[in-house]
């Protein structure tokens, strides 16, 4: 009988084992943010709209994104970035629009989100327990 038990419990850790080297583990490392706006005139000279990223505390980091206007009456933005896991970040954006004479529009307002990379804690103290019940 004991024999028997020793077998259920090596096949039960075995399983557990390839369980846990086997399941991928999912990194927080990107995330698609969504930008939109609108625009109540649509000038003739329109040539595109740029997207300028601001860090946490509003210090302009840069010109993120140029965004060719293509006659569209929906404005919207998606873009994908990656991050080390374990980060979160507040990042804040504008948005203006240029024509052809490269003339820049006031910025809008700024709209900021909280950005969570950070990775979920671990499970611990996780056990199997085998508990005979006939022998």
């Amino acid at each position: 009988m004991i024999k028997k038990v020793l077998s259920v419990a090596i096949i039960l850790l075995a399983i557990l084992f390839l369980f846990i080297t086997l399941v991928p583990k999912v990194q927080a490392d990107t995330k698609e943010l969504i930008f939109e706006w609108t625009k109540d005139v649509i000038e003739n000279d329109l040539a595109g709209f740029t997207l300028y990223e601001y860090d946490g505390s509003g210090v302009l980091t840069g010109m993120i994104f140029d965004i060719p206007y293509t006659g569209q009456t929906d404005f919207s933005y998606t873009e994908t970035i990656a991050v080390p896991a374990g980060i979160v970040t507040k990042m804040c954006y504008t948005v203006d629009a240029y024509d052809t004479s490269g003339n820049h529009s006031n910025k809008s307002n700024q709209a900021c989100k909280d950005i969570d990379f950070e990775v979920p804690g671990e499970c611990t103290e996780f056990k199997v327990t085998i508990k005979v019940i006939s022998e």
